[in-house]
């Protein structure tokens, strides 16, 4: 009997369980099946995009160290927020977001550094970038421009920039490296964009300042082109019709380490270069069974090419595609 009531006390105990299981699984919105709980620093990351385009909008010189500094400020600021969170009371996705963003965040002043590195070295190449950066610093604080001022200013960036011309067409002037003048002819191109995007902010705006400033800023840009294109075929070694130089900007050891970590790849840059080898060494000899499986023994060029001739006709590539698909399914 007490065994009979006891198991009477287990099967309403499992019939309870069980109303209340189907009671949930009917009050369940159905759409919960397509949507992940959400994370609590969505807001945090949402709230630094809006932050990073208001301040990538308004800080247009690229130049600027302003927009260094401002950009340093922001990374800085949400650095501190995430070092700020209990991460242990974060869930599993929230602490994937959490690593991530910090992640990105460590990254983004790594690049600025490096940023700042890479001007300095081209300092002689620009010393009149704070010029033009500043006009449209100005420009951006919806600051009036003074045009006796500004024209005066024009002047004088002309006559900056021919100077460090001449500079640089010295028999006894230093040589500099090739790969830091190709990096100075891009930024001198830069810096024209931004010194006509402020020059056409104004002009035929304020007449004033187009009757001051219209011949000034033509001897400005004109200089600006003249010398860049100087530094190109002088010191870089391109001319204006050579379209297929390519000069490479290394970004050196230090830096390499720093995007392998930021990737999250646990390996240093010879140990990659030992893990490409062999695996190219394997794409090889796959090569070469594949050349012998097809006639031409170890010389699988000869076989890449007869490969590359069994093409299908004009229009007929759907069609192929098509087969090999549905072969690759069967």
């Amino acid at each position: 009997m007490k065994h009979l009531t006891n198991l009477v006390r287990i099967s309403l105990v499992l019939i309870l369980a069980a109303g209340i299981v189907i009671s949930q699984s009917k009050s369940r919105d159905p759409l919960d099946h397509y949507n992940e709980a959400p994370s609590r620093l969505r807001g945090m990351i949402e709230k630094y995009e809006q932050d990073q385009a208001i301040l990538n909008r308004y800080f247009s010189a690229p130049t600027s160290p302003n927009r260094t500094l401002k950009f340093r400020q922001l990374f800085g600021e949400y650095l501190s927020s995430l070092d700020g969170l209990n991460f242990g009371s974060l869930s599993h996705d929230e602490q994937v977001d959490y690593v991530l963003f910090r992640n990105y965040l460590r990254h983004e002043l790594s690049e600025l550094a490096r940023g700042d590195e890479q001007l300095a070295e081209m300092a002689a190449f620009i010393p009149f970038s704070k010029t033009i950066s500043d006009l449209e610093d100005s420009r951006r604080k919806l600051e009036f421009a003074d045009p006796a001022r500004t024209a005066a200013l024009l002047d004088t960036l002309s006559k900056q920039i021919a100077d460090t011309q001449k500079t640089f067409e010295k028999a006894n002037t230093e040589r500099p490296k090739r790969t830091v003048a190709y990096r100075a002819v891009r930024t001198v191109e830069g810096l024209k964009r931004t010194l006509r995007g402020w020059h056409a902010f104004y002009n035929a705006y304020d007449p004033m300042f187009t009757w001051w400033n219209e011949s000034p800023f033509k001897a400005a840009d004109e200089a600006l082109t003249k010398y860049g294109a100087f530094v190109s075929e002088k010191l870089v070694g391109i001319k204006a019709d050579d379209k297929t130089t390519i000069i490479g900007d290394p970004i050196g050891r230090a830096a390499l380490l720093e995007e392998l970590k930021f990737e999250m790849i646990p390996y240093s840059p010879e140990e990659l270069l030992v893990i490409a080898n062999k695996e190219f060494d394997w794409c090889v000899q796959e090569f070469k069974k594949a050349s012998r499986d097809m006639g031409y023994g170890d010389d699988y060029m000869k076989a890449i090419e007869a490969v590359k001739q069994k093409y299908v006709e004009p229009g007929k590539q759907p069609e192929l595609i098509k087969r090999l698909a549905y072969e690759a399914i069967e």
